[in-house]
């Protein structure tokens, strides 16, 4: 029995792990928005059924204020506060959640967009939108706004339903405090949220993309090569820049490598990473191997130049970015062997 192992046939394997690992992570998506709404909704249920009932046991009371009164009306709203912020915190852990199964679902769609959709298919697909946009009217904002009004009833009921119960011209006095622990209710609770959301989703996205781009002159494969903003005269790298908001990665990558050197290039395949931090922020940058298609005027000022590989590889500044060209060389050798078996075949096969 033959064992396959080539390139191509372990590229096969990598994207059936991948189609498994997404079924599996859509499953558990959608498993923990459906207990968010549940949890949401028995919550509206057990709000809706107490002040109802306070409401109506109120009602029967009227006039009679004395202090069981008082404290059952209390202790009730009391009770609702409690469980409506363990239920925003649970809606915090939840979205904390959620948010790891998009990025882990986004990170698949993009490994699908750099090693399988080679006709471009899904660039400009986002299901779950731009990144970096706030969501508001979340569960868990939903939750804020129902314990913001039960505590600025809480605080009504308890002024209103005290010895010293206020007439007349004395409701304003009622709404004021009202009013002022709502409006304080809200801000802290939107601002726990906005700043739990804000936090889980600093992670280690990609900031940057960038292309190793080779060209084959004279049957010589030569690579190319950019020196940095600052001048630096001893310096090489490979071109790369900051990804635009809602820009795809290889998008991004075929724009900084026009850009920056005036190469029209062709993406082939993902490389692989680079991450390093500066005096104003970390970077993490993903690199591709591109084909030279047209070489134009370029942008900017800067050097540029075309060297074999062995020249490339002494001449790169950075030690991550020896590892990659020596990585983008072996991809691009494994590329010509798999298109030598296929002409090979068809020649057989004619």
């Amino acid at each position: 029995m033959e064992v396959k192992d080539t390139p191509r046939d372990r590229k096969l394997d990598a994207k059936e792990l991948l189609l498994e690992d997404f079924r599996y992570l859509a499953d558990s998506f959608w498993k923990n928005e459906q207990m968010g709404e549940t949890r949401v909704n028995w919550f509206i249920t057990i709000v809706t059924s107490v002040v109802g009932g306070l409401v109506a046991f109120v009602g029967a009371k009227e006039g009679h204020h004395d202090d069981s009164l008082r404290l059952i009306v209390g202790a009730s709203l009391f009770a609702v506060v409690v469980l409506g912020i363990l239920t925003m915190f649970r809606m915090v852990t939840r979205n904390k959640a959620t948010d790891a199964y998009k990025r882990a679902m986004d990170s698949i769609r993009q490994s699908f967009k750099d090693n399988f959709d080679d006709d471009g298919m899904l660039a400009g697909y986002h299901p779950f939108g731009v990144k970096g946009r706030r969501q508001w009217g979340g569960l868990a904002h939903i939750v804020a706004g129902i314990n913001s009004l039960v505590f600025t009833g809480c605080i009504g009921a308890l002024i209103y339903l005290g010895p010293d119960a206020p007439q007349g011209q004395g409701l304003r006095y009622v709404c004021g405090w009202s009013i002022t622990g709502f409006i304080l209710a809200v801000a802290a609770q939107f601002t726990y949220i906005n700043f739990n959301d804000s936090c889980h989703k600093k992670w280690n996205e990609v900031t940057h993309a960038g292309g190793i781009v080779y060209r084959v002159r004279e049957g010589k494969v030569q690579y190319l090569l950019v020196g940095p903003k600052n001048g630096s005269a001893s310096e090489w790298l490979f071109p790369k820049g900051h990804i635009q908001k809602g820009e795809e990665h290889g998008q991004a990558a075929r724009r900084e490598v026009r850009e920056e050197t005036g190469v029209l290039a062709r993406q082939i395949c993902l490389v692989g990473n680079s991450e390093f931090t500066t005096d104003r922020e970390s970077i993490v940058a993903k690199y591709y191997l591109m084909e030279c298609l047209v070489e134009t005027e370029k942008r900017e000022s800067r050097r540029v130049d075309w060297f074999r590989f062995d020249e490339a590889l002494a001449l790169l500044t950075h030690a991550e970015n020896k590892y990659l060209l020596q990585e983008a060389e072996q991809k691009r050798r494994d590329m010509c062997s798999d298109w030598e078996h296929i002409v090979r075949a068809k020649s057989k096969i004619g």
